[in-house]
């Protein structure tokens, strides 16, 4: 049968309205679906139930190993060397330190002892003597040091002995009596000072 020209317009119009209609709402349930899934994924992300489990490690816990660019430094120990100890100076003996230094037995010829000082003239088994001098109330752990001073070039004249200090900045001399220790450079007096004690055999 055949339809006459304007129904035959009539029906491809309706046919393409449905076309359009049909496409127009595919897009947008398209465009919807999109979106819903953005949105349930991104709270997905924000769940904590949603991320994986973590490992869990029974046991020792593991160190961590060391870089293969890492060097070991090796540490040493030291052992601080113990302090010697001496016995207190006393006049009637040559100290202990001055009789290592000599390397034999000493008799006192002469001992003072003033405010600041002791002195001590010693004497060898051949009879060679020797002046030892000491700082009172400081460190006396060797003969010679910034407290002591050992000296090996000693005479007698009269009642007083003399010891000579040689240096390159001159000759200390250092005269000891039973009434005072004077210590001269020079011309220069550099101490004077009156014994309090001494002892001669």
């Amino acid at each position: 049968m055949l339809l006459p020209v304007s129904d035959i317009g009539s029906d491809r119009r309706q046919r393409r309205q449905t076309v359009i209609a049909v496409s127009l709402a595919a897009f947008f349930l398209a465009v919807i679906g999109a979106a819903v899934g953005i949105i349930v994924g991104s709270q997905g992300d924000d769940d904590p139930a949603a991320s994986p489990d973590p490992v869990v490690t029974s046991g020792p816990a593991a160190s961590e190993t060391p870089s293969p660019t890492a060097t070991a430094t090796a540490t040493r120990t030291v052992t601080p060397r113990p302090t010697r100890s001496y016995p207190p100076p006393a006049l009637e003996t040559c100290p202990q330190q001055t009789r290592e230094q000599v390397g034999s037995d000493l008799t006192v010829v002469l001992a003072v002892r003033t405010s600041r000082s002791m002195a001590w003239i010693c004497k060898d088994g051949r009879g060679t003597l020797y002046y030892q001098g000491w700082i009172r109330n400081t460190a006396f752990t060797a003969p010679s040091s910034n407290s002591t001073i050992f000296l090996t070039e000693v005479r007698e004249q009269t009642d007083v002995y003399i010891a000579q200090n040689r240096t390159s900045n001159g000759t200390t001399m250092y005269y000891v009596s039973t009434s005072e220790l004077r210590i001269e450079q020079g011309s220069t007096v550099q101490a004077r000072e009156p014994v309090e004690r001494y002892h001669r055999p």
